[in-house]
């Protein structure tokens, strides 16, 4: 699945990059000005984590990932963008469940209550929908700023379940830790919505061809968890974070 995802990546970037080939800048405009799409390609390190809303849960840590993107730029006006592309992000985090409840997907009967940590990994397909706005240029460099939102399709969900210190009837009594991987595919919602932000720079190399560098945040706003079997009468409510480094080569 991750193969064919990063070749249909591949020929969505190869497709763009022909069709801007195409278009003519006029020539009194600048190197940056005249480029009315532009294509990139992107990779980002990312250190995620979820943020619970609700007292029962807590955060527990964080996940890094890396993840690919392809980028594509329209041009609204002068150096004013509208951001978009397609991209695989690999989110998640580390929550802590209460005593009074087993994580969904766990195949083990329990005798007595363990200690328990889940930590999530999910693989999105994203659609980033933002305003770019650049600057000038300086030299080889020129900055940009830009604000938008993610959407976010779940295309896979994991789990590795951590207990330690309980009696099953499976296992008899553990002192120490019980890893498990639980497939919760259908424990997380379809689709996510987040607020995103973000800044950067770029160094022109020659011709059309700049090197970028840039941090991001994200910031979920929906809940991203469907597992409501309920927590201390209530339903699992959490929200994904996530910081962004990202560099890559924009045509």
């Amino acid at each position: 699945m991750k193969k064919h995802l990063f070749t249909i990546l591949c020929l969505f970037a190869s497709t763009s990059f022909l069709h801007a080939q195409d278009i003519k800048p006029s020539p009194e405009e600048s190197t940056e000005e005249r480029k009315p799409i532009r294509i990139g390609i992107l990779g980002s390190s990312n250190l995620n984590w979820m943020k619970p809303e609700m007292d029962a849960l807590e955060r527990k840590g964080m996940t890094l990932t890396v993840s690919p993107a392809v980028m594509l730029d329209f041009k609204i006006w002068k150096n004013i963008y509208f951001s978009s592309g397609l991209g695989l992000n690999f989110m998640g985090g580390k929550l802590s469940y209460p005593e009074d409840l087993i994580p969904y997907g766990a195949d083990t009967a329990f005798e007595t209550n363990p200690n328990k940590l889940r930590r999530y990994g999910i693989t999105y397909l994203e659609v980033p929908l933002a305003v770019k706005i650049h600057t000038g240029d300086f030299g080889n460099w020129s900055f940009h700023g830009n604000l938008g939102a993610n959407v976010d399709f779940r295309l896979k969900a994991r789990a590795i379940d951590e207990y330690k210190n309980f009696k099953s009837t499976t296992y008899g009594y553990i002192h120490g830790t019980l890893l498990q991987d639980v497939n919760i595919d259908d424990r997380i919602n379809f689709a996510a919505v987040s607020a995103h932000i973000g800044a950067g720079a770029e160094y022109a190399i020659g011709g059309n061809t700049s090197l970028t560098f840039g941090v991001g945040f994200n910031f979920g706003l929906t809940d991203i968890l469907g597992d409501k079997q309920g927590v201390q009468g209530e339903d699992p409510v959490a929200k994904l974070r996530q910081l962004q480094l990202r560099v890559g080569v924009i045509f």
